[in-house]
């Protein structure tokens, strides 16, 4: 067998002894990527996929190593992704102490390892997520390609924990609106799906826009136009008096 297909095997098994030996050999790709199960892998991709740290430890230390995203056929394995979404805690921190690592990369339809961890519960998610947010590079706005942020899947999966870590965020935007119509700004969607203690810290945040316009639409009296809806109309709409209550008592509120 070649030492590329060699190596994948034993990053894939964790034999970190058989690992060593093919790394001193000068034929060996580190950085050997193919298609397994429909979809691209390279070892250091395997090894954090089966939680082998110590493997990932050794191959990180190699000086050619490609820490980030292995594009083939079209299709993209990302290590980090593969070790956040399956809440390896060890792997994950050894990515991230690597400065060659790019802790924003996206997947094929937009998602970054944030994205990965938030819309549902994950095995260490709280954990790994407060890895991710710790990271002096994270982006915690970046959107998907259909312009969805984390702090939205938060709201839509009603994941209580992982919403309150991106609100104690420096950077993070409560107010997005994305260019198309496809998702609202976070109040909207907290009142969507009826989400009371996400919608009373997004209306407690300093920095909330509550006279933010939504894409939903309602008719102006007189002339038969449109308005696009407020905070106050979608929550009064759906009958949330609390929601109503703790708008009309905003001081920002037109």
């Amino acid at each position: 067998m070649h030492c590329d297909n060699l190596l994948l095997s034993a990053c894939n098994l964790g034999k970190i002894q058989v690992v060593k030996l093919l790394l001193e050999r000068k034929e060996t790709d580190l950085n050997f990527c193919c298609i397994l199960n429909n979809a691209p892998t390279s070892p250091l991709a395997m090894a954090c996929h089966f939680n082998h740290s110590e493997v990932v430890k050794l191959l990180l230390e190699q000086p050619g190593i490609k820490v980030n995203g292995f594009k083939l056929g079209g299709m993209l394995t990302i290590p980090l992704h593969h070790a956040s979404e399956k809440g390896y805690v060890d792997v994950v921190k050894l990515l991230l102490k690597d400065p060659r690592l790019d802790v924003n990369e996206k997947t094929a339809i937009g998602y970054t390892a944030l994205h990965m961890l938030m819309p549902g519960s994950k095995p260490n998610g709280a954990q790994t997520a407060k890895l991710l947010l710790a990271h002096k590079k994270i982006d915690v706005n970046l959107v998907t390609n259909s312009e969805a942020s984390a702090l939205a899947f938060t709201i839509m999966g009603g994941m209580i924990n992982n919403f309150r870590l991106l609100m104690k965020h420096t950077n993070i935007n409560v107010n997005f609106v994305g260019s198309k119509e496809t998702w609202a700004a976070p109040i909207f969607l907290a009142i969507s799906y009826g989400r009371l203690e996400m919608f009373k810290a997004l209306v407690q945040h300093e920095e909330l826009d509550v006279n933010v316009r939504g894409p939903a639409t309602i008719e102006a009296s007189g002339n038969g136009s449109t308005l696009t809806a407020t905070p106050l109309y979608e929550a009064a709409k759906k009958g949330f008096p609390e929601m109503v209550r703790l708008l009309l008592a905003c001081p920002k509120m037109m």
